[in-house]
């Protein structure tokens, strides 16, 4: 079946058969741009164009033709606000701009509604003072807040009509004001001079009330007539359906004589409607992706009339990036993206972020950057273009009389950011910046590639005018202004559609701010600058114009009015997505609004519900795609336009074949990956073997574990995880304090009592925890963090943890009424061995029939001797459960296996190190501290939670003997036999390195960037 006739297309063919030669003296209003070019190409079939520039008749957007009849142009938002301040600043001179900007916006939207439709604007302000001085008056003493915000409503009406009188003189304003004009205006503008014989309103749904009294008019004065896309089952069968709220209306007031024309095709044609439910928002257009090439292999590869509608707008450059290459030449864009979406503004935002975070050295009177908006900045896409655009020009030819580099593969960015992340330099000066290609580290890591340090030499010299544009001081706005626009310079390039386009409409900006900050120089700061300008931003609207011709359009749904498409996809059917959310910013209460006839939500939800429905009016096959509800972006429930179309519109029309399922996909966070396998070889194995004789860890073992390809990066191939400069200090770091200072705070004690600890020394100790986390922290390896905020929280509560353990500790000793005798603590780099505990044994395994030798070492925190046992003992700086080290006979099996069982591992091996030591003596004991240590003696192994004090000593416990037998040569025996499986594991040529699929693991790995999970 074809599609039926477009409303564009019957319209040309109505205006043909009436009108015939001529046209050329009709003037055609549509909603918006697009709807005349596309009534154009319509029209063109029955009047061909020979020149270029010719036109079949005068074809304009009501904006343009209501301004263009009135001669006055519609000043920026910017310019308005500004004007608007100054007006109100005469009557209030103590208003400060940037408070006045936080409402100012919303006052201007509220003269534009009253303009707009013709209200009393003193019997509106009138009104409004009357319900502010009533709870005024209800308020038995204002405060200084509450005096100021009445003052508003005192000086409302003066402000309003010195601002229409002074945008006035200059022919502007904003657009109510001009609509307002024209309406009440009507004979002068309309009268025996008007340029055309006739008016043709085509496609127009919702009017304001001078929209509605401009078409009123010429109507009954024989000078106009409106072109209606309808349909019944709105208007007439489905009366209760707000998509006819207004057209119900206009059909009582003009149907007699002018409603042309009204179809019955929601309810009479067949349809397709799919609905499909997806987990999240940007999985959205992936979906949109597989609907649209099943359309195209159904039409011998090409796309027909094809609609993609964005509920939700934000979602359209993810929707891009989710469409296959071979849609990209069939694509027309037609959204009204507001530049606060933009790249640039992304970057004008870091920049602003960037002064924020800016310290002063006063001692060397420096302005010093962050890191983090240094590597924002050097990630950014428009540098990072910037640099490839020029590196790769013929002035790369012959560095140094080598051959052209190859930089493709380069960036001098790239490097920068990761030098600066691996040495972690926090805050750097502009000098610092401008000459991090200089630093000896730097220097070191680059010179090893041929021609690398030539190419960063190169790309340091060609980005340096843009560094030094983004590495200013902006003290002023001036500065910040003149920095930007030659920023913009720098980066535009005609040519990128999205990028090029976007920089412009900034510099359009920029310039209107520039001539009102020099008319007013000392009336802006910086701050109030930034709240203007991303105003700005908010405000201005980018209308991509492409090839209208294109099969696939892609365009928000208020962008849908009057086009007509035989396949459909509307993404994010969503509650608050369509129809939005009630929410309305306005001065005005919604019972006054509703007396005086401004628009509600209720009129705004009645707008959307008529796009939505003439959208489906004469599609064939619709796809309808919500998110389920979640607290994902988007997730909320599905459109109650579904429900409409469930429990109404399918009953009323036998022939819509309607259908429902939940997506297939994936979830975005679980995307189809390129498998990253490396499998065993001979030379591989032998790699691991050595490695296993050399000496493996607990630590290595639970990674093995934990991700096979984890342990290969790390412990086979050697590689150094990424590393990302902090501002904060890591868990990893703090612990390692922690760790120190106990170790310290116990070697001390030992060394003053004869290794032997009791209650009374640790209480003398305890007073002195503040003291040597201060010099930990003043340590070189720390001297980068800033002990502000968040750190100095870290530090407070090493403090406290700390202290808290050591009175644990205390409580344990009077508990049992027996000190500590401390054997051996960490301490690795201690001359003395006599408190060092660097444990290592060599074995020999039988692994698939092959005697293997390993080494297994490790270092514990600390090995003493109490209630006759000798503990071997690990420090957690995190939560651990008791549960964690019971181990029963599913958990032995999981010991070799299981990655959740990584802490019991670690203990268990620390025993079989020291057991195994003792089973070689051959009765002769082994060593630990000054004591020895025999078969029969007490072995125990555990950890200590320092963020669960309340579990004590948390003993690895294994309850059925024969799994972990008490005897420490039948230990000793059993636990090799579950080394063989691990350690046959990691050696067996048909188990590869790999990912793990537990994604949540990958989260805090140093070597998720590699694998491609970072």
């Amino acid at each position: 079946m074809s599609i039926h006739t477009t409303f564009l297309d019957r319209s040309a063919q109505y205006l043909h058969k009436k009108y015939g030669n001529h046209i050329d003296n009709i003037c055609l209003i549509v909603p918006n741009r697009r709807n005349g070019v596309v009534l154009e190409t319509a029209l063109s079939a029955y009047y061909p164009i020979t020149k270029k520039n010719d036109k079949i008749c005068e074809i304009i957007d009501i904006e343009n033709f209501i301004g263009e009849t009135v001669g006055w142009k519609t000043a920026s938002p910017v310019i308005l606000l500004l004007e608007l301040f100054e007006i109100f600043k005469e009557f209030e001179p103590n208003t400060k701009l940037e408070k006045f900007t936080g409402w100012g916006h919303i006052l201007l939207k509220d003269f534009d509604l009253i303009d707009r439709n013709l209200v009393d604007a003193e019997n509106l302000f009138e009104n409004l003072q009357q319900l502010k001085d009533l709870d005024n008056w209800k308020l038995a003493e204002p405060t200084a807040k509450m005096k100021d915000y009445y003052k508003l409503w005192d000086n409302l009406s003066k402000t309003y009509h010195i601002f229409l009188k002074n945008l006035k003189k200059d022919n502007i304003g904003y657009s109510g004001m001009i609509y307002r004009e024209l309406a009440e205006n009507l004979d002068t503008y309309f009268g025996q001079n008007a340029p055309f014989e006739q008016y043709v309103f085509v496609g127009f749904n919702a009017l304001s009330q001078a929209e509605e009294r401009i078409f009123d008019y010429l109507l009954k004065n024989k000078k106009g007539e409106i072109l209606w896309d309808s349909d019944t089952y709105y208007i007439e069968t489905q009366k209760e359906n707000k998509a006819g709220y207004f057209l119900r209306k206009y059909k009582q007031k003009w149907g007699n004589e002018f409603w042309n024309f009204e179809e019955n095709l929601l309810a009479t044609t067949e349809k397709n409607i799919t609905i499909i439910k997806t987990q999240n928002a940007s999985q959205q257009g992936r979906v949109a992706n597989q609907i649209l090439k099943q359309w195209q292999e159904e039409n011998k590869e090409k796309i027909v009339q094809t609609g993609l509608v964005l509920g939700d707008e934000q979602l359209l450059l993810s929707t891009l990036s989710s469409l296959d290459k071979c849609f990209e030449n069939q694509i027309n864009i037609s959204i009204g993206l507001s530049l606060k979406d933009s790249a640039i503004f992304n970057l004008v935002d870091v920049l602003f972020e960037q002064q924020q975070l800016i310290i002063r050295d006063k001692e060397k009177d420096l302005i010093k950057f962050s890191h983090r908006t240094i590597t924002k900045l050097f990630n950014h896409p428009f540098l990072r273009q910037y640099e490839k655009r020029k590196t790769s020009s013929e002035t790369t030819e012959n560095i140094n009389g080598n051959e052209k580099a190859k930089t493709e593969t380069r960036s001098l960015l790239f490097l920068l950011t990761n030098f600066i992340h691996k040495e972690n330099l926090i805050f750097l000066n502009e000098n610092e910046i401008f000459n991090l290609i200089n630093n000896p580290k730097f220097i070191e890591k680059v010179q090893d590639e041929e021609g690398l340090y030539q190419y960063c030499e190169l790309a340091n010299e060609v980005l340096m005018p843009v560094w030094k544009i983004l590495f200013t001081h902006w003290k002023r706005p001036k500065i910040a202004l003149e920095n930007l626009l030659e920023l913009q310079k720098l980066i535009y390039e005609e040519g990128i559609y999205f990028e090029s386009a976007y920089l412009l409409e900034f510099e359009k900006i920029l310039i209107e701010l520039q001539i009102f900050i020099n008319q007013r120089p000392n009336n802006i700061d910086l701050k109030t600058f930034k709240i203007f300008l991303y105003q700005a931003f908010r405000e201005s609207k980018f209308d991509f114009e492409g090839d209208k011709s294109t099969p696939l359009q892609i365009m928000g749904l208020n962008e849908t009015r009057n086009l007509d498409f035989k396949n459909l996809i509307i993404l994010s059917v969503n509650e608050g997505s369509i129809p939005r959310r009630k929410k309305i910013q306005s001065f005005i209460p919604l019972d006054i609004a509703a007396a005086k006839k401004i628009p509600t939500y209720q009129e705004q939800e009645a707008i959307v519900s008529y796009y939505f429905y003439r959208a489906l009016q004469r599609a064939e096959n619709i796809f309808l795609v919500h998110v389920a509800p979640s607290d994902t972006y988007g997730g909320n429930e599905k459109s109650r336009f579904i429900l409409q179309l469930e429990n109404d519109l399918c009953r009323s029309n036998p022939k819509i074949n309607y259908k429902t399922f939940k997506t297939a996909l994936k979830p975005s966070n679980a995307l189809p990956e390129v498998p990253l396998i490396y499998q065993k070889d001979e030379n591989l194995i032998k790699r691991i073997k050595l490695q296993l004789l050399t000496g493996t860890t607990p630590t290595q073992i639970n990674d093995f574990i934990s991700c096979s390809l984890k342990y290969y990066f790390s412990h086979i191939c050697k590689l150094k995880s990424l590393q990302k400069a902090e501002e904060l200090m890591t868990g990893r770091e703090s612990g390692t304090i922690i760790h120190e200072i106990l170790e310290e705070v116990f070697k001390e004690l030992a060394y003053k009592h004869n290794n032997f600890v009791e209650a009374k020394h640790i209480e003398d100790i305890i007073g002195t925890i503040p003291q040597k986390v201060d010099e930990k922290f003043k340590l070189d390896r720390y001297a980068g963090y800033q002990i502000t905020g968040k750190n100095f929280v870290i530090k407070e509560t090493s403090i406290n943890i700390i202290q808290e353990f050591l009175k644990a500790q205390i409580k344990e000793i009077d508990e049992k009424g027996m000190p500590f005798e401390i054997l051996t603590l960490e301490n690795q780099e201690a001359e003395d061995l006599k408190h060092h505990t660097a444990l290592a044994v060599e074995t020999d395994l039988d692994i698939n029939g092959e005697n293997i030798k390993v080494v297994i070492k490790g270092i514990t925190d600390r090995i003493d001797k109490f209630e006759q046992k000798v503990r071997i003992i690990d420090y957690k700086t995190e939560k651990v459960d008791k549960q964690v080290l019971n181990l029963s006979k599913e958990d032995i099996n999981q010991l070799i296996e299981d990655a959740e069982k990584g802490k019991a591992r670690q203990v268990w091996l620390y025993k079989y190190i020291i057991a195994k030591q003792i089973v070689e003596s051959n009765g002769k004991g082994y060593k630990v501290g000054d004591i020895k240590l025999y078969e029969n003696d007490n072995l125990s192994t555990g950890i200590y939670s320092l963020r669960n004090l309340d579990g004590g000593f948390l003993e690895l416990e294994c309850k059925d003997t024969q799994l972990l037998p008490p005897h420490t040569a039948e230990y000793v025996k059993k636990s090799e036999e579950y080394l063989a499986k691990i350690f046959g594991n990691i050696l067996n040529v048909d188990i590869p390195f790999e990912r793990t699929d537990v994604i949540k693991r990958c989260e805090h790995c140093s070597f998720s960037s590699r694998c491609g999970r970072g």
